[in-house]
This record gives C-alpha cells, sequence and structure tokens, in this order.
C-alpha cells in the first residue's frame, strides 16, 4: 500500500528501491494514478522549487530610481553631441 508520506519521500528522493518499485507497481493501476497527480500537486505547492529573493530585486529597482537626474540627462547630452538620437 502506498500512504501519502511514502509518495513524498519519493518525490524528495528518499525512499528505498523496494518502495519505488511498489510505487512502480501501484501506479500501474489507473485508478492509483489520479491519487498520484493529486499528491504530487500538493507536494508541490508546498515545496517550491523557485522562491525568489523579492528584497533583493526590490534593491536594484529602488537602486535604479534614485539616480540623481543629472547623471541621466548627462548621458543623454553626451550622446546628442555624439551625433547619436535618444529616444
Amino acid at each position: 500500500m502506498i500512504t501519502k508520506e511514502i509518495l513524498f519521500a519519493h518525490f524528495e528522493g528518499k525512499t528505498s528501491v523496494l518502495q519505488q518499485r511498489t510505487l512502480e507497481i501501484w501506479l500501474g493501476l489507473a485508478e492509483n494514478q489520479q491519487l498520484y497527480y493529486h499528491w504530487l500537486h500538493e507536494w508541490e505547492n508546498a515545496n517550491l522549487a523557485f522562491q525568489p529573493d523579492l528584497s533583493a530585486r526590490e534593491r536594484q529597482i529602488m537602486t535604479k530610481f534614485q539616480q540623481p537626474i543629472e547623471a541621466v540627462s548627462d548621458s543623454s547630452s553626451q550622446d546628442n553631441r555624439k551625433g547619436r538620437h535618444v529616444d
């Protein structure tokens, strides 16, 4: 019998060869596949693979917005003197 705990351990790569073989046999039955995907979805929601560091991104954005306006206008003035068109 495959339990939710065994399946979660499998998703984490913590099952034995015997448990993996039992899981393969269990998944061979169509009625078990829906439960497998239900528990997989539940496990994935609890164990997100990517968790962005939003605070780092927020600091990056704030730094960009805190640049002095003169620095931006100076660089566009230099581009204009060099014959570059700035949109």
